[in-house]
């Protein structure tokens, strides 16, 4: 994480504390945050130096001067929580165009949200939003428990790339220090001696005082007079006299401790990781794409070839005839090598090239592979430099969810596969991409309907 970024988005709020939530949005409605954190950036704003300075069980500064601003990255990381927003995409298909519905619902305080998403190849126009700068854009203040949408016109078969969504929710927090307070003491006598002590509020803020008021004798020793806790209101005066008795002159003594309790803005942001850095203030908003389905061909079992019985080997030979036509056999130890290694080579590149046109060309030059939740480790070796589509029923949290032809799908399942094997196939055969598979039946059944597999693991 670099410092620069978070100061940069910072530097113009006026709250005390940062919670920064590594967030995804996804168009299904769900949301993944993969890492919680706080920033303090406090300044001093009340018109005198304060001390002891406890900001939550976040921080504690010892002092800080009048119109200091102090920022302190405490290193605590919370438990990742969900923001409380949704956000979902539907998609309408019509003969000649598609329609994708964002939907927006705040389920917390008051907030304003701003979506972006850039400009695509396959967008016509947008409803409740505006084109601005090449970019999509949303904007609305939302009350609490609102919802709000707005829809984008694409061409039939689009493909809608990663957006971003801005927001930020504000709570409050614990905010304690000691003020200054200025004491006083009178001393008199008539037949005792009397001490006045005195205790004045010059802050705004209401204050809880703790005065202890002593009396020191020129021997060393010393007597309590008073020890008292109280609140002392904005511009009010706290008073108590006490009576010694005492041949030498005294010493009135007043220690007190005015502590203000007070509270502070959390700002609560979004953020999202690239490159290694985090552009805060945004987290991003996955696309969504959509295919046209292809018709279904049904699935034909794979005709057996028949096995023919392999021939006995013919051994070589070599015959000589001696005298008294006996014949002698002499059969070699070993197949000379000479022989072997060029039969050796033909085999190897027979097999790399098999691999190269069926497996390595296609999965390169169409720069994108489908796989469900089961294979995301596999999937992650492709990943970020290939595109990962991704069935509904089994998305993966870096893919591109493609919503499957429901007849498609019905007929796989017809077939006796499960529904994420069913859907993966019928996005593997919209979006034209190869399929990630672990199962002979499910790669037999994708092959039959032109689909390149990608099969790792013992098949069965």
């Amino acid at each position: 994480m670099k410092v620069a970024v978070l100061i940069l988005i910072i530097a113009a709020s006026q709250a005390c504390v940062f919670e920064i939530r590594s967030a995804v949005f996804y168009p299904n409605g769900t949301q993944e945050i993969s890492r919680d954190w706080l920033i303090v950036d406090f300044e001093n704003n009340y018109g005198y130096e304060i001390f002891d300075v406890d900001i939550g069980d976040i921080a504690k500064l010892p002092v800080v001067r009048n119109g200091e601003r102090v920022k302190v990255d405490p290193y605590k990381n919370l438990t990742p929580r969900d923001f409380p927003l949704i956000v979902r995409a539907d998609i309408k298909t019509f003969p000649d165009r598609s329609e994708v519905e964002y939907s927006i619902r705040n389920l917390g305080k008051p907030v304003k949200i701003e979506i972006s998403i850039p400009i695509f190849r396959d967008f016509i126009s947008c409803e409740k939003c505006e084109v601005l700068n090449e970019s999509i854009v949303f904007r609305k203040e939302f009350a609490e428990n609102e919802t709000a949408n707005f829809t984008i016109s694409t061409s039939r078969q689009f493909s809608i790339p990663d957006a971003t969504i801005s927001f930020s929710y504000e709570d409050s927090i614990p905010l304690n220090f000691t003020a200054s307070i200025p004491v006083s003491i009178e001393k008199g006598r008539s037949n005792k001696w009397i001490g006045i002590f005195n205790i004045t509020n010059t802050i705004d803020k209401e204050a809880d005082i703790k005065a202890t008021a002593l009396v020191e004798f020129q021997n060393g020793s010393r007597i309590e007079l008073f020890n008292e806790s109280f609140r002392l209101e904005a511009g009010k005066s706290f008073t108590r006299s006490a009576e010694v008795v005492s041949d030498d002159v005294p010493i009135f003594i007043l220690k007190m401790n005015a502590r203000v309790l007070d509270f502070c803005m959390l700002r609560i942001i979004p953020a999202y990781e690239i490159n290694g850095r985090y552009v805060v203030g945004q987290a991003l908003l996955k696309g969504i794409s959509y295919f046209p389905p292809v018709p279904f061909l049904p699935f034909m079992p794979t005709p057996e070839i028949p096995t023919l019985p392999t021939p006995p080997a013919e051994t070589p030979v070599s015959r000589e005839f001696i005298e008294g036509g006996t014949i002698r056999i002499i059969i070699p130890e070993r197949i000379p090598k000479e022989i072997t290694f060029p039969n050796l080579a033909v085999t190897f590149f027979s097999l790399a090239g098999l691999f190269i046109v069926t497996v390595f060309f296609p999965v390169r030059s169409r720069r994108g592979i489908v796989a469900i939740r089961k294979h995301e480790k596999v999937a992650r070796i492709f990943f970020p430099k290939f595109r990962i589509y991704c069935p509904p029923s089994s998305p993966l949290s870096f893919g591109i969810m493609v919503e499957p032809d429901e007849e498609t799908v019905s007929a796989l399942l017809a077939n006796g596969l499960s529904r994420d094997y069913a859907e993966a196939i019928a996005v593997a055969a919209k979006v034209k991409k190869p399929l990630i598979v672990d199962r002979e039946d499910v790669a037999r059944i994708a092959l039959s309907l032109g689909i390149p597999v990608i099969a790792y693991g013992k098949l069965g």
